[in-house]
C-alpha cells in the first residue's frame, strides 16, 4: 500500500506542473488540499486493504498537486536571483512539517483517539488550513481562531469524543456575532476619537 502510494505521488507529478501553469499556483494548491481532505476522510471510513489502498493512492495523487502549486507561487513571489534560496527553505518545510505531523498522532493516541480519529483529525486540520489560506489569498474576512476551534469541534464530534451542545452554541454565536460586534466597536471608537479631536479643534 505504501509503495503504491509513492507510485501514485510520482505519477501525479507529471500532470501537476502543467495544471499549475494552466490554472495557477493558488488554485491548484487549494484543489490538492481539498482532494487530500476528501481522501483522508474516505480512508478513515474505509474497511479492508483494497479500499485503504485506493484511498491512499488517491490521497497521494492529489498531494502531488500541492508541490507544483507551491513552486508556481514561489516563482512569482521571489526574483530569479533568490529563487534557489527560497526553494531550499520551502523544501525544508516539508521535512520539519513531517516531523511535527508525527507528533500530533502520538498525542491523539495518548488522548485515546482511535485510528479513525487520527485521520479525521488530519482532515480537520487540513480544512482549517485550507479555509485560512483561501480567505487570505482572496481577501475574505475570516477569524483564524473561529476556524481552528470549529475544526477541533468537528473532529471531536466525528470521533464521538463528548462534544457538548453548549460548546457548539458558543462557537455558533462567535461566528455570527464577531463581525457585527467588531463593526460596531470600530465605528464607536472612531466616532469617540473624532468627537474628542473636534472638541479640541484638531482637524
Amino acid at each position: 500500500m505504501a509503495s503504491l502510494g509513492v507510485l501514485a505521488y510520482a505519477m501525479g507529478k507529471f500532470p501537476s506542473g502543467w495544471l499549475a501553469d494552466f490554472w495557477g499556483g493558488r488554485r491548484i494548491f487549494l484543489f490538492g488540499m481539498a482532494g487530500s481532505i476528501v481522501f483522508t476522510v474516505l480512508f478513515s471510513l474505509a474497511g479492508g486493504i483494497p479500499l485503504f489502498t485506493l484511498a491512499w493512492m488517491g490521497n497521494r495523487s492529489v498531494q502531488s498537486l500541492g508541490w507544483a502549486g507551491m513552486v508556481k507561487i514561489t516563482s512569482r513571489w521571489f526574483s530569479c536571483s533568490a529563487y534557489g534560496t527560497a526553494m531550499g527553505v520551502i523544501s525544508l518545510s516539508y521535512l520539519f512539517g513531517d516531523a511535527a505531523a508525527r507528533e500530533l498522532p502520538a498525542r491523539l493516541l495518548d488522548a485515546r483517539f482511535g485510528w479513525h480519529g487520527l485521520f479525521l483529525a488530519a482532515a480537520a486540520e487540513l480544512v482549517a488550513m485550507g479555509t485560512i489560506l483561501a480567505a487570505d489569498w482572496y481577501g475574505l474576512p475570516v477569524s483564524t481562531t473561529h476556524v481552528l476551534s470549529s475544526g477541533v469541534a468537528g473532529m471531536m464530534a466525528a470521533n464521538h469524543s463528548g462534544l457538548q451542545m453548549a460548546t457548539l452554541r458558543n462557537l455558533l454565536l462567535a461566528w455570527v456575532l464577531t463581525l457585527p460586534v467588531t463593526v460596531l466597536l470600530g465605528a464607536g471608537i472612531f466616532a469617540f476619537v473624532l468627537n474628542v479631536l473636534l472638541r479640541f479643534g484638531i482637524k
